[in-house]
């Protein structure tokens, strides 16, 4: 859900695919998986949306909700709402990242999932996703991704 929002807030032009993603403290914070960076360091939505893909970054999806909403709560609202029109009503979100919350009957972000449907509701949505050209490369003993270590490389076609 946290994708197909930023998916939505492109197609609106509220961001594009260099825009920068900041790193707060809450976000830096998130456990594992996750790209690590610290407060006040950016990626841009373009990273940040590889990162989603090919590393389920727990952080990076709270960064994107804290720069689209405001705020963590008001972006697990806006995700709640967003499945509610995409006719998940029986999910509640509670964080962008798809961590369990420990309320009975509350969910992260993977539980809804508007499927098929995305690529129809959002032209463009499945250009990025999910691409085997995407490869996140490790920093070397540290077992995280940095920002310049996502990158796009060619695959075969025949």
């Amino acid at each position: 859900m946290t994708i197909y929002i930023v998916f939505e807030e492109l197609k609106a032009g509220r961001l594009t695919l260099a825009t920068p993603v900041p790193f707060s403290e809450h976000a830096r914070s998130m456990p594992p998986s996750k790209l690590g960076l610290g407060p006040g360091q950016t990626i841009t939505v373009e990273q940040g949306l590889q990162s989603l893909v090919a590393r389920s970054a727990n952080d990076v999806a709270t960064a994107f909700g804290e720069l689209i909403s405001g705020s963590a709560p008001a972006f697990a609202q806006r995700m709640t709402e967003t499945a509610a029109r995409l006719g998940m009503s029986a999910t509640q979100f509670r964080n962008a990242n798809g961590l369990p919350d420990p309320g009975p009957d509350h969910h992260g972000a993977r539980h809804g999932d508007p499927g098929d449907g995305a690529g129809e509701a959002i032209p463009g949505i499945l250009r990025l996703l999910p691409h085997p050209g995407v490869h996140a490369r490790q920093d070397a003993g540290s077992g995280r991704a940095s920002s310049s270590s996502i990158s796009t490389r060619p695959t075969p076609t025949g």
